[in-house]
């Protein structure tokens, strides 16, 4: 990879995703931060393994959602974001786990792998690292772009040297048939990659956006690769976290706003307006779900998921199923049809109103 092309596509990403942190407003904000930790999640199982949940859990047979998931390890993420994550991370991890139910905390080894997670990055970034000796030629390019990828790129040669983060690329083998040999590739065991995904979440504040972005760090950078090729391993992986993570603004603030429209006739104060971020984030959450997330009762979540489908948000399926529904545009025609029509009577009843009035003063008149 060419370096200075891969790190003025990493700049560019990194100014767009600030620009876009800046100005979105606080509703958009605070629904990113519950649309992120389930991001999380996602890469969490891409990079920690399938786990043992049994075979009724499997993937091809279970929603693996972040709250559909019978993984007892969402549990332990979410506690754990909640008791180490800054605020607004914290608080939407624990709206995520008062919804899930979460009791379910991390074992001894997965703490071990998050606090020296944690440690590599909070500790000054070092320079004698081979991959921040690469980086650190570059650093003449702009100082403000790469000194984020610097103290990453610091983290991960330190990390780089603890057993519980390495791994191998995965092999073939070969397993002996009476009739010849069979050849197969036999995959690398997961690492801790995982950990520093999930310490890089904890630590995300407005002011350091970068850091903020799930997925930017992958398994790869921890196989045993030539520095040059960890560098672009990092480098693809951040341009990719940060348009990733640009592309959720994208797709809940339409929501946002198409849900404040629906729900316009509605008390400001009203619970289902709290209900829709949450279900915007997560797009499927059941009626005993949202009552614990915003503590109510049963009957005060059958209120809020009941109006939320006659506003036409969401879908109630079986089970207590509330899913997020998109945007049905002949209802949209349909109801603009009645507004419109609802505005001719009301001109037709003020035109009339006028002429009572104007007949009323000419029968006083005589």
């Amino acid at each position: 990879m060419d370096m200075a092309l891969g790190l003025a596509r990493y700049g560019y990403a990194l100014g767009r995703w600030q620009a876009a942190w800046r100005f979105v407003a606080p509703e958009l904000r605070h629904t990113f931060e519950i649309v992120r930790i389930c991001t999380a999640w996602e890469i969490f199982r891409r990079d920690a393994g399938p786990g043992d949940v049994g075979p009724a859990h499997e993937e091809d047979t279970c929603n693996t959602s972040i709250l559909g998931t019978a993984d007892p390890r969402r549990d332990g993420m979410l506690l754990w974001l909640a008791d180490h994550g800054a605020s607004a991370v914290a608080a939407s991890a624990q709206l995520l786990s008062r919804a899930a139910g979460a009791t379910r905390r991390f074992d001894a080894e997965n703490l071990r792998s998050l606090d020296a997670a944690v440690d590599a990055l909070t500790k000054p970034p070092s320079v004698n690292g081979p991959i921040t000796q690469l980086l650190g030629s570059s650093m003449d390019i702009d100082a403000a772009v790469v000194g984020h990828l610097f103290h990453l790129a610091s983290a991960i040669d330190e990390l780089r040297r603890n057993p519980a983060f390495a791994e191998i690329s995965g092999e073939d083998t070969c397993l002996p048939l009476p009739g010849g040999a069979l050849r197969r590739f036999v995959p690398a065991a997961p690492g801790a990659a995982w950990a520093l995904n999930q310490a890089l979440l904890a630590r995300a504040t407005p002011s350091a956006p970068p850091i903020a972005c799930p997925g930017l760090i992958s398994r790869q950078l921890f196989r045993d690769l030539e520095p040059e090729e960890i560098l672009a391993t990092l480098i693809e992986g951040a341009v990719a976290a940060l348009e990733n993570s640009y592309g959720l603004f994208e797709r809940i603030g339409p929501e946002l706003t198409r849900g404040n429209a629906a729900l316009a006739g509605m008390s400001r104060n009203s619970r289902t307006r709290v209900a829709w971020p949450l279900i915007v984030a997560v797009r499927r959450i059941s009626r005993s779900q949202l009552a614990r997330a915003l503590g109510l009762s049963r009957a005060g979540a059958d209120i809020q998921a009941r109006a939320l489908s006659d506003a036409g948000l969401v879908t109630l399926g079986a089970a207590g199923l509330v899913e997020w529904a998109r945007q049905d545009q002949a209802k949209v025609a349909e109801r603009g049809e009645r507004a419109n029509a609802s505005g001719i009577f009301s001109n037709f009843d003020a035109t009339m109103a006028d002429v009572d009035r104007l007949l009323a003063r000419k029968d006083l008149a005589r």
